[in-house]
């Protein structure tokens, strides 16, 4: 299958983030250069969560990444509620 165009696009732009509790919808655009059958459509969705801040005392900064969500969904079978 030779996909020429894909593409998605979520209703928040880039720069919003989601909050806890936020529901993800988007569009999900594909062309092919010919009818094809797909069997399955998996999304993997990860959430991070960044901060940063500088001591006053010592001046150093600090920075913190904290992973708190990494899955897959299959669009062909979820029920989309």
């Amino acid at each position: 299958m030779k996909v020429d165009y894909f593409e998605v696009t979520l209703d928040k732009g880039i720069d919003e983030p989601y909050l806890g509790g936020d529901p993800i919808k988007g569009i999900i655009e594909m062309v092919c250069s010919k009818q094809v059958r797909i069997n399955g459509l998996i999304v993997r969705l990860t959430g991070v969560a960044e901060t940063g801040w500088r001591s006053r005392q010592d001046d150093l900064p600090y920075e913190s990444r904290h992973t708190f969500m990494d899955e897959q969904i299959d669009l062909t079978t979820s029920t989309g509620t």
